[in-house]
């Protein structure tokens, strides 16, 4: 096959990638690693069949043609068969991919972010263990790319999420269960607009110091969880869901 015909049915799947689900999968934002951690996408018979046909085409492109693929090329292709294998739940040969990607020659930064994400979603390990490694990944992210740069900043912010167990503490006591639409509400206010600030990750931090405490005194009285919620979490929650 030459290398022509290859680099096209890259290029196909890359752009069947990037619209999968309506999604960009090639550009991160800043996504709640916790919930990575908590389930991931389920793929229909006909996605995981579909997926499963293209990492073959992948795989027969990398065995047939390393000889003629430059660099570049055999880590987009590695790359792609990382992304593939992330959305099949085989986070291991995920990671192996990402890992050949590197070694080729493709940004560190986007390497160890995909690494982060599939240790994140590896069910295979432990809870605590994923978080680890995912940080691990997350921190090396930091380390390429520089504390204050766009990646850094979102890095930072998933590596707040997990250490801090990623929880809305008094708005769980209040609504009375960590899935309320009310808690998700404010989870998605804290991941999309208070992390994405230095002075709105003080105050994250400021909040999971002193919430804990108070969230276990407020879900022991039904009188203090009615006063909570009218007076403080119900009016900042409009003014949340007014500036959308």
């Amino acid at each position: 096959m030459e290398k022509l015909e290859i680099m096209k049915s890259l290029d196909e799947i890359e752009s069947l990638l990037r619209n999968y689900r309506g999604e960009n999968l090639y550009t991160q934002q800043i996504l709640n690693f916790e919930n990575i951690i908590l389930e991931m996408p389920s793929l229909s018979q006909e996605e995981d069949a579909h997926f499963r046909k293209l990492i073959d085409v992948c795989l027969s492109h990398l065995n047939m043609s390393r000889h003629i693929l430059k660099s570049d090329d055999l880590a987009k292709l590695h790359f792609i068969l990382g992304r593939l294998n992330f959305l099949l739940n085989n986070q291991e040969d995920a990671r192996t991919h990402f890992n050949e990607a590197g070694r080729n020659g493709m940004n560190q930064v986007i390497v160890s972010y995909h690494t982060a994400m599939s240790y994140a979603a590896d069910i295979g390990l432990g809870k605590e263990e994923r978080k680890k490694l995912a940080v691990d990944s997350l921190q090396r992210v930091i380390d390429a790319a520089g504390p204050e740069s766009r990646p850094g900043l979102e890095a930072r912010a998933h590596i707040t999420l997990m250490k801090k167990k990623s929880g809305c503490f008094i708005a769980t006591a209040v609504y009375g269960s960590p899935a309320a639409e009310e808690v998700l509400v404010f989870r998605r206010f804290r991941d999309q607009v208070m992390l994405a600030s230095r002075q709105g990750r003080k105050l994250v931090d400021l909040y999971y110091l002193i919430s804990p405490r108070l969230a276990s005194l407020i879900s022991k009285y039904k009188w203090l969880q009615s006063i909570t919620r009218w007076l403080l979490l119900d009016p900042i929650l409009h003014l949340i869901r007014d500036r959308r």
